[in-house]
């Protein structure tokens, strides 16, 4: 059956960075950035708005995709036995707890500058929320902190809670045939979905305080099968037919409201589609130095966008959220303009200040002295 849509089974393995991936993370946390624009500054821009209201669906892609690159970078370690979960959680945890840290402290300056109780939530400066942001578990449904602080930060948590299952995931898939484990973890998605839709009267997809885990969990397994199959199967059939397809597949349904379960699956045919044009030895536009850098960044960027916003609205026009204080749709634009301008600036200095040495000095103090803690995953 596989063969009849196009796969044959490979021996050809990747070593070392994917880079059109990388480049891609960019292009989801960009997405994310100008959705948090649209949504808190309720600015019409027409037939656009549903492409603006669908950018939390990049999430989705985020998740697939860690799932994805994390087996490519320690599957290897799991075949010969050498996988540690010590060492695997530091390394997770130098990779995205201080720029997670450090949000946290600038935007609880923020919010005590400004005063307590501004916000929808009215929790932002709540104790055990703040314990519970320190200690990264604030998306695990364990209390109502989940969208407190840098808001953003959720996935962050939640995807940590899905770390603690990866040898688990691997385990399991390792020991089938890989189109049959990505058959199931599918499956699993869309059972959650389907279950999420009846019985919670919420998408998956959607942000839910309790469903978060099983969102992030179910989207980070999807990628690890995803790679389990992609070590075994390459693409045979027409690649400019394809790679046709499947941008206009996920801008289209982007472009419409209802369709966040075939977009998740068309992220799988994204991620997919790349690394194996990547495998074949060719190169696409998004190997490009420009794209790899901002793809570096992305993790900054995405970290510090919220909290720009906050920062900008907060301190230059004396409102938490929404375009209330401006005057005309120009000051709007600037605004948001401004805005997105910061951002990468901020993403800058975060990533060479604080993200990248952080995680050196982690990686070096808790396991290897020698090691440059230079890791893209």
């Amino acid at each position: 059956m596989l063969n009849k849509i196009g796969f044959v089974q490979t021996q050809k393995k990747m070593v070392g960075e994917i880079k059109s991936l990388t480049a891609l993370r960019f292009f989801a946390a960009f997405y994310v950035s100008i959705y948090h624009l649209h949504y808190f500054s309720e600015i019409d821009m027409g037939w656009f708005n549903v492409f603006l209201s669908n950018g939390y669906l990049a999430v989705d892609f985020f998740f697939i995709l860690s799932g994805f690159i994390l087996t490519h970078t320690y599957l290897h370690q799991f075949q010969s036995q050498s996988f540690s979960m010590k060492k695997f959680i530091i390394k997770r945890l130098a990779r995205i707890y201080p720029v997670h840290f450090v949000m946290l402290l600038v935007i609880t300056l923020i919010l005590m500058i400004i005063s307590t109780g501004l916000g929808p939530d009215g929790d932002e400066l709540d104790l055990k929320g703040f314990a519970f942001n320190v200690f990264l578990v604030h998306a695990w449904g364990l209390g109502g902190a989940s969208f407190s602080f840098n808001q953003p930060s959720w996935s962050v948590s939640a995807e940590f809670f899905a770390y603690l299952f990866f040898p688990f995931f691997l385990t399991f898939l390792y020991m089938g045939r890989p189109a049959k484990g990505l058959f199931i973890a599918s499956f699993i998605f869309v059972v959650f979905y389907t279950i999420s839709d009846i019985y919670f009267g919420i998408l998956l997809t959607h942000y839910n305080a309790h469903l978060s885990i099983f969102r992030v969990s179910a989207e980070f397994y999807l990628g690890v099968a995803l790679y389990v199959f992609f070590l075994s199967y390459r693409y045979n059939g027409s690649i400019k037919l394809l790679s046709f397809i499947l941008p206009c597949g996920v801008v289209g349904l982007l472009a419409v409201k209802g369709w966040d379960l075939f977009i998740v699956f068309l992220f799988c045919g994204f991620i997919f589609y790349y690394s194996d044009f990547e495998r074949s030895g060719r190169k696409s536009w998004l190997h490009k130095g420009l794209w790899n850098y901002l793809g570096r960044i992305s993790y900054s960027f995405y970290m510090v966008h919220y909290v720009v916003w906050v920062g900008y609205m907060c301190l230059f026009w004396g409102a938490y959220m929404g375009v209330e204080e401006f005057e005309t749709y120009f000051q709007v634009m600037c605004g948001l303009f401004s805005v997105q301008i910061l951002t990468f600036i901020a993403a800058v200095f975060m990533y060479h200040g604080v993200e990248v040495p952080a995680r050196r000095f982690i990686i070096a103090r808790f396991i290897d002295k020698k090691s440059t803690g230079h890791i893209v995953d």
